[in-house]
């Protein structure tokens, strides 16, 4: 076995582009042999192909390739897959070359023949100082880093959506979202199309689960449809299993015929999809309700959202967000959340998902008046123990209290002090109260 770096996960995905048939097959045996899975291709127009249904972490690529070149094939996989180091192989023993390789984007340059230990080690070194990359960008965001507009938090469940992001942007496949009802599929979908090539074209929503979807996505000649709409860009199918048979078939005709015309060079739909749906669009293939060439089309990549009682302590970030945000909040000077109301709030399971915790928020501002917000003002219809929050004669006042004191007891690991500095009481404030319950 070769050199493996520790911070490179196993099953990691190869794309190798090598014309030659004896040198790309002992290059798919070496690399292979190492634990990588590989896909390996003869040009560039068929790497370019092979992108449509795969997300390579990284590209081995020769730069004398017929047709396309491998020089101008480099300058498309540093748009398409900003991500992936790609490392070339060229027979030119030329220091020219190497610089423009590098300057061109290229993690390393290698003369042919290269021995296999060099391959693997360099391979190994690209994919390392990739995954560190990473990581670095996940701690910048968890410290308060920039965030995709509309998407925040500080979570491992949410840092792991922005990695999943960031591996789905890249290039020009499609993207299934899936989530809970109610999840950020929009923002998510945003995010996706601002992080790849095509940031800069259309962003075109289509709500399948509205009005004639139809219609909307493929359009009479004028005004055109979205899918005319998003050249250049990309269109983002809300709800897409709501779609009707028909609409399903076309579409999946409309997405081959899209990525013949990139491949192939012909005129075209030049766009990108990006699906979301809170159904289970698998199961839906399995009982004949969605079209299985259709699904396989539209998840080619797939990015799952959380749902919030997975994401531990992003919910208070959120609704706090969500209260400073409203204009009637900033207009009455409403701008804290009561330590009862922020344990109904984190307890709270959120089955609606984002969409219900920024209502139940907007609701409370108005409810709150000019003060803070308190457990009153909630209309949450029951936490995750089943009791109800909004509804004070299901669980008194009291009661609420009792379990926010000892739940930061809990949190405190006995330490009273360190409770009493959570709950904003006083220690002595925090042993009359312990007396209470111990009376009770």
């Amino acid at each position: 076995m070769g050199y493996r770096s520790p911070l490179v996960p196993s099953r990691i995905q190869l794309l190798v582009v090598e014309d030659g048939a004896s040198a790309r097959g002992a290059l798919e045996r070496i690399l292979a042999a190492d634990g990588y899975v590989v896909t390996a291709v003869a040009s560039a127009e068929d790497a370019l192909s092979a992108l449509e249904s795969i997300s390579p972490d990284a590209v081995v690529l020769d730069l004398g390739l017929p047709g396309l070149s491998g020089r101008d094939l480099l300058g498309t996989l540093r748009r398409t897959l900003p991500h992936a180091p790609v490392v070339v192989l060229t027979a030119e023993r030329d220091a020219e070359v190497a610089v423009e390789c590098l300057r061109g984007g290229a993690y390393d340059y290698l003369v042919k023949p290269a021995d296999d230990l060099r391959i693997l080690t360099t391979v190994a070194r690209a994919l390392a100082s990739h995954a560190m990359a990473r990581e670095v960008a996940r701690l910048e965001r968890a410290a308060g880093g920039d965030l995709p507009p509309g998407l925040l938090g500080a979570s491992a469940a949410f840092l792991a959506l922005l990695s999943s992001i960031d591996d789905a942007a890249p290039g020009d496949r499609s993207v299934l979202v899936t989530g809970e009802p109610g999840s950020e599929f929009g923002a998510v979908a945003r995010a996706i199309h601002a992080g790849s090539h095509r940031g800069t074209g259309p962003f075109v929503a289509v709500p399948c689960d509205a009005g004639d979807p139809g219609r909307f996505l493929f359009g009479p000649a004028d005004p055109p449809g979205a899918l005319v709409r998003a050249a250049g860009g990309t269109v983002h199918l809300e709800e897409v299993s709501s779609l009707t048979a028909p609409d399903q078939g076309r579409l999946e005709a409309t997405m081959a015929e899209a990525v013949q015309a990139r491949v192939g060079g012909a005129p075209g739909a030049d766009f990108r999809v990006v699906a979301s749906s809170s159904q289970d669009i698998a199961a839906l293939v399995r009982a004949g309700k969605f079209r299985s060439g259709l699904y396989f089309r539209l998840a080619t990549a797939e990015v799952a959202i959380p749902p919030l009682r997975q994401r531990e302590g992003d919910v208070l970030i959120l609704a706090r967000h969500d209260v400073a945000a409203m204009p009637s909040a900033q207009g009455r000077g409403v701008r804290e959340i009561d330590r009862q109301a922020q344990e109904a709030v984190r307890a709270y399971g959120w089955p609606g998902g984002r969409e219900e915790l920024r209502r139940t928020m907007a609701s409370a501002v108005e409810r709150a008046g000019e003060g803070p917000i308190l457990i009153s003002h909630l209309a949450i219809p029951a936490g995750r123990d089943g009791a109800g929050v909004g509804d004070v004669s299901s669980r008194s006042l009291a009661a609420l209290e009792r379990g926010a004191v000892l739940a930061a007891l809990d949190r405190a690991g006995g330490n009273r002090s360190a409770a009493a500095r959570e709950l904003g009481i006083s220690r002595s404030t925090l042993y009359e109260k312990l007396r209470d319950y111990a009376d009770k």
